[in-house]
């Protein structure tokens, strides 16, 4: 009846994660670790989902901060609602001694994580996996192996898809940078005076220099140039609570050279990151 908002986009494909990607990546992951058991590991998931509705604000200028946290938040409560069901599932075919009450306490966990409203809990990737490696563990000395492959298939999923199911791509037009930056330049000792009349080799020295400032004393007006910066700030958020990988790439439309890099980098040092963490 009416246009779907960036959000109502998000969350229709959210649908195919959450449907058939979910499965069919655990399955394949799996597969190809019972083949391939030295290759395949925490460190190598083998298959990665990356996710631009809801970040790609030069493909859908109606894309604001806030549709951003937004689609971030459902990608992590989808992936911990499929967690959540694996879990119940196991914990019913599971009824050892000694598997019983992890199971019961990481469904515990996730549920509250899923269905209580601002129950929202710093869980990590690494803890859901020490939980179950503990019950393969259980499971292999004490009762003959019984159902170590469903563990194994909610292992492969857990590595793949994390707490932040897909990658959540951000993306926005150099020009707005270099735009923001001018007006940045005018802040007192965020930039050196003159920045607009230096060389690109200048330019690059400057930003490389930016310290962390507080966003509300920088004047920005224009709602394109203060949403792009509040955006760098959520990013931030978002990786505390969906790890690193839930929001890790910032792609540059129109990036022309050195300089259009370095007004995004210097972006991330104005948030407070360390240059290393960039």
């Amino acid at each position: 009846q009416e246009k779907p908002t960036p959000y109502d986009e998000a969350v229709s494909l959210i649908w195919y994660l959450e449907n058939v990607f979910y499965h069919a990546a655990g399955r394949m992951r799996s597969f190809l670790k019972q083949q391939l058991k030295e290759a395949i590991c925490y460190e190598n998931p083998v298959i990665q989902m990356g996710f631009w509705p809801g970040g790609d604000r030069d493909g859908n200028p109606f894309v604001t901060v806030d549709t951003t946290v937004r689609v971030a938040d459902s990608l992590r409560t989808a992936i911990l609602k499929c967690y959540y069901l694996d879990v119940r599932k196991l914990r019913r075919r599971l009824t050892f001694k000694g598997v019983t009450k992890p199971l019961a306490d990481l469904e515990k966990v996730l549920y509250d994580n899923v269905f209580i409203p601002g129950q929202r809990t710093l869980l990590s990737q690494r803890d859901l996996l020490e939980t179950l490696l503990a019950v393969k563990k259980t499971l292999k000395a004490n009762h003959n192996g019984l159902f170590v492959e469903l563990v194994e298939n909610l292992l492969s999923k857990i590595e793949i898809f994390g707490l932040h199911f897909a990658s959540l791509d951000v993306r926005q037009d150099s020009s707005v940078h270099a735009a923001l930056w001018q007006q940045l330049g005018k802040t007192p000792g965020l930039l050196p005076s003159g920045y607009d009349d230096f060389d690109d080799a200048q330019k690059i020295a400057a930003l490389s220099e930016v310290k962390p400032a507080q966003l509300d004393s920088l004047a920005i007006e224009d709602a394109v140039q203060l949403d792009t910066l509040k955006t760098v700030a959520a990013i931030q958020s978002i990786q505390s609570f969906n790890g690193v990988a839930g929001c890790h790439r910032y792609i540059i439309s129109q990036c022309h050279g050195a300089v259009n890099v370095m007004e995004v980098f210097a972006l991330f040092l104005l948030a407070g990151y360390q240059p290393q963490d960039i």
